[in-house]
């Protein structure tokens, strides 16, 4: 019963993360001079990121992966009332897992 309200939450966390975020995020990899930081890129800006920099729109960049960027989204009031309105659970901190863009399915 637990493994199925976990697969809910993710479910939902997935869902409301591709509604949240108001600008696209790119992850392009770790940063060849410094692998401690990483390079994302948002509206065409290139950027570098390490753990603690907050990303506008997105959250705090937690850790700098080979494969994927992990930020923490606080919600706000208005997205965890999204979250009740629809019956889903609600939360305060939500973790996103970004993607290098070079791994990304293209469609």
């Amino acid at each position: 019963m637990r493994a199925i309200a976990i697969v809910a939450s993710t479910v939902v966390l997935l869902l409301t993360a591709a509604t949240t975020f108001a600008e696209p995020l790119k992850y392009l990899g770790k940063h060849p001079a410094d692998p401690t930081q990483g390079v994302i890129e948002q509206n065409g800006v290139q950027s570098m990121v390490a753990p603690g920099t907050d990303v506008p729109g997105w959250g705090q960049v937690q850790e700098i992966r080979d494969t994927t960027l992990v930020i923490d989204h606080h919600l706000s009031d208005a997205e965890k009332d999204d979250l009740r309105a629809r019956g889903a659970e609600v939360y305060d901190i939500s973790r996103v897992r970004v993607p290098r863009a070079d791994l990304r399915i293209r469609r």
